[in-house]
């Protein structure tokens, strides 16, 4: 397997409001200041958003760059909650470095207690791969089901071509989750104008981006071992 790219990972930081508020309060405006200045953003929310107390929705900050030891870090958004925060770059530890800075930089600046307060941690990370092997081999009984699939396509829509795999997308039975852990499916998607015989996929999973990476040299593995190779 080949990682052509990281595209995107995701940081979401939980905690309670009411356990990292500053004691003597806070002035909105200067913190949306703040992280403008800090990271660079090139868009950030407007100043009829940040005043009186009612908020639609996260404060939004898209297209920044911080440097962390002398290596540049591209951020992608950044959402800004009562209760959490949102970090995406181009990879989870990427995102978490932001996150990590945001929330130590706030502390210090401003006088909020997030290392007094329990904290949860939620990664969703996107790749897009090359596979070694075809994952048409994923499905035990792929032939029998492509074989009648082709009949149905050339009866039926008039279509005489190779069908192949497209999608393969394992997840929880949302009913027995809540709202906050939605969202938990790992997807393995042909890459959109790519010709299937590249092996070229879209995957997105749960996990921060170098375990997510892992799991899909794994998922490769397991083809070849099932084919006897």
């Amino acid at each position: 397997m080949r990682l052509i790219n990281a595209e995107n990972g995701r940081v979401l930081s939980l905690f309670s409001q009411d356990d990292i508020q500053p004691q003597m309060g806070y002035h909105l405006p200067d913190i949306v200041e703040g992280i403008v200045a800090r990271y660079l953003f090139a868009s950030f929310p407007e100043d009829k958003r940040l005043s009186g107390d009612s908020q639609e929705g996260p404060l939004r900050f898209k297209t920044g760059r911080f440097v962390h030891s002398n290596t540049p870090i591209y951020i992608h958004l950044m959402d800004v909650y009562r209760d959490g925060v949102v970090v995406e770059a181009t990879s989870t530890d990427y995102a978490e470095i932001v996150a990590d800075d945001l929330l130590s930089w706030a502390e210090e600046q401003f006088g909020f207690r997030f290392s007094e307060a329990s904290m949860r941690r939620v990664y969703t990370s996107s790749v897009v791969v090359e596979f070694d092997l075809d994952v048409n081999y994923s499905l035990a009984a792929f032939e029998q089901v492509s074989a009648a699939y082709t009949a149905a396509m050339r009866r039926f829509r008039a279509i005489d071509e190779t069908v192949n795999v497209t999608k393969i997308q394992l997840g929880v039975d949302p009913t027995r989750l809540t709202s906050r852990q939605l969202g938990a499916d790992f997807i393995i998607e042909r890459r959109v104008n790519c010709p299937h015989d590249s092996n070229r996929f879209f995957c997105d999973a749960p996990l921060p981006t170098l375990d997510h990476v892992e799991l899909l040299k794994t998922f490769e593995a397991l083809l070849k071992t099932g084919r006897g190779s």
